[in-house]
């Protein structure tokens, strides 16, 4: 099975995202590119050991942030959902087989204990 990569933006990262909003997720096997790599570019990674990238509950995490109950709905922020890593840990991409050394892999019950619905559902 492949790992889902999920990016998140770093607090006071200085990204238009609110912090710990999921950006994006991607297949593990990609390459998030040299801009989003570096350690200083607002962007946190952590891999999803039991979900692939394309499972419904893992692409929900890049929900927008509405307020459905205004018609037309009212876009209120860029995500939905926060996903909240802490260490430092998280803010270096590394690939797929060494996420786990690394020590940025979890599993989907993990990543729900960390994830947070800004619309309180």
């Amino acid at each position: 099975m492949t790992h889902a990569l999920i990016i998140t933006a770093k607090p006071s990262g200085g990204l238009t995202y609110s912090d710990n909003d999921v950006v994006q997720v991607l297949d593990g096997h990609q390459n998030p590119g040299s801009a989003v790599t570096p350690t200083e570019s607002g962007f946190l990674f952590c891999y999803i050991s039991d979900k692939d990238h394309d499972d419904p509950d893992v692409l929900a995490l890049m929900s927008p942030w509405e307020d459905d109950t205004q018609d037309p709905p009212e876009q209120l922020g860029k995500r939905r959902y926060q996903v909240t890593l802490t260490g430092s840990e998280f803010e270096t991409w590394v690939p797929e087989e060494q996420a786990d050394a690394a020590g940025i892999e979890k599993t989907w019950a993990e990543i729900q204990a960390l994830t947070t619905d800004k619309a309180g559902d």
